[in-house]
C-alpha cells in the first residue's frame, strides 16, 4: 500500500537535499522530518532515514542536509547579482537586488554560526566553497549589511519615481478600468515608500530627498494628495473588488487617509474626496453595520473609524 507521507519525504530529499545543486528550500529539511513523524517513524533511527535512500543514514542525511543548506546560500547570494536583461536596459533591478539580499542575510542570521562551527571543507565544490568563504568573509565585516543599506536607498529612490509615474498614469486615466488599475498600483508604491522611509536614518532619508529633489514636506504633501484621489474614487467609482458592495470603499478611503496622515475631522478632506462629511460618515457605518451581520465572510475591520466629537 502506497504511503503518501514518505512519497512526498522522498519527492522532497530527491529534488532539495541528495544533490548539492538541488531545490532546497528554507523549510525542506522541517517538511520532511514532518512527513517522516507523520507515517510514524522515528527521526533518531537511521532506517528511517534509508526510507528517503538506500542506505542514507542519519549522520549522513544531515551532512547532506547542511551542504544542501551552505548552497541555498550562494545561490542567494548570485540571485542578488542577476542582471535582468528585460528591464530598464540591462541594470539590476533594486527591488530585486534589496529583497534577495534580505532574503540573504535572514538565511546567515539564522546558519553563520554553524557553518563556521563545521569543518574547513563542505563536499568537493572548489568554487562553491571559495564563494561560500567570500560571504561569511563580507557577513562577518559587516559588508553585505553595508551593501544592504545601500540597496535599500537605491529601491526607495526607483520607488519614488515608479510612484511618479504610476500617479500621473492614473491622473490621466480615461477610463474607469485604467483608472483603478493605476490606482491601486500607486497607492501600493506609496505604501512601499512610506515603510522604506519609516525605517530610515537621518543621512539614508537625505540622500533620498536629495536624489529625487523633494523635501520631507513635499513627500508628505504629495502622499496625501495621492491618498485623496484614491478616496475621493474608492467612494464614487467603487475601487474594491467587484464582489464587494459599493459602500466597501469607504473603509479603504479611510484606511488611505490614515496612512497618509491626512485630517480626517478637516472640512477640506471632504470638500476634496466631494462629499459632505455627514453623508460619508452615514455611509460608512451603514459599512460597518452591514459588515456585523451574521453571516459575512468579510469581517469587522481591525480599525473602525468615528469622526472626533466637537467640544
Amino acid at each position: 500500500m502506497r504511503n503518501f507521507d514518505i512519497e512526498q519525504a522522498q519527492a522532497i530529499y530527491a529534488n532539495a537535499i541528495k544533490y548539492p545543486q538541488g531545490d532546497a528550500r528554507d523549510d525542506s529539511v522541517k517538511r520532511i522530518h514532518e512527513y517522516l513523524s507523520d507515517a510514524g517513524y522515528d527521526l533518531n533511527d537511521d532506517a528511517t532515514y534509508a526510507l528517503l535512500d538506500k542506505g542514507l543514514t542519519k549522520a549522513q542525511f544531515e551532512e547532506q542536509a547542511f551542504i544542501a543548506t551552505t548552497h541555498m546560500i550562494t545561490k542567494a547570494f548570485m540571485h542578488t547579482q542577476t542582471v535582468d536583461t528585460r528591464n530598464y536596459g540591462g541594470w539590476l533591478v533594486p527591488g530585486r537586488r534589496y529583497y534577495g539580499m534580505e532574503n540573504l542575510l535572514r538565511l546567515l542570521d539564522e546558519h553563520a554560526d554553524t557553518i563556521e562551527n563545521h569543518s574547513d571543507t563542505i563536499g568537493t565544490d572548489r568554487y562553491h566553497n571559495a564563494l561560500l568563504d567570500f560571504v561569511m568573509t563580507e557577513y562577518r565585516n559587516g559588508g553585505l549589511q553595508e551593501y544592504q543599506a545601500t540597496l535599500k536607498v537605491d529601491y526607495a529612490v526607483r520607488t519614488f519615481h515608479d510612484l511618479q509615474e504610476l500617479t500621473k498614469e492614473a491622473l490621466n486615466a480615461k477610463d474607469r478600468g485604467t483608472l483603478d488599475h493605476y490606482l491601486r498600483q500607486a497607492t501600493d508604491s506609496a505604501k512601499r515608500l512610506d515603510n522604506l522611509m519609516a525605517d530610515f536614518s537621518k543621512d539614508q532619508k537625505a540622500e533620498v530627498l536629495q536624489r529625487t529633489e523633494q523635501t520631507e514636506k513635499s513627500l508628505k504633501n504629495s502622499r496625501k494628495s495621492l491618498a485623496l484621489t484614491f478616496a475621493r474614487y474608492a467612494v464614487t467609482h467603487d475601487i474594491v473588488p467587484k464582489w464587494e458592495p459599493i459602500f466597501l470603499g469607504y473603509q479603504r478611503a479611510l484606511e488611505e487617509l490614515d496612512n497618509a496622515g491626512v485630517n480626517l475631522n478637516a472640512k477640506s478632506t471632504f470638500k476634496a474626496i466631494g462629499m459632505d462629511a455627514k453623508t460619508f460618515w452615514d455611509n460608512y457605518s451603514k459599512q460597518i453595520e452591514w459588515l456585523k451581520e451574521p453571516g459575512r465572510v468579510y469581517g469587522v475591520p481591525e480599525k473602525i473609524y468615528a469622526p472626533t466629537p466637537k467640544l
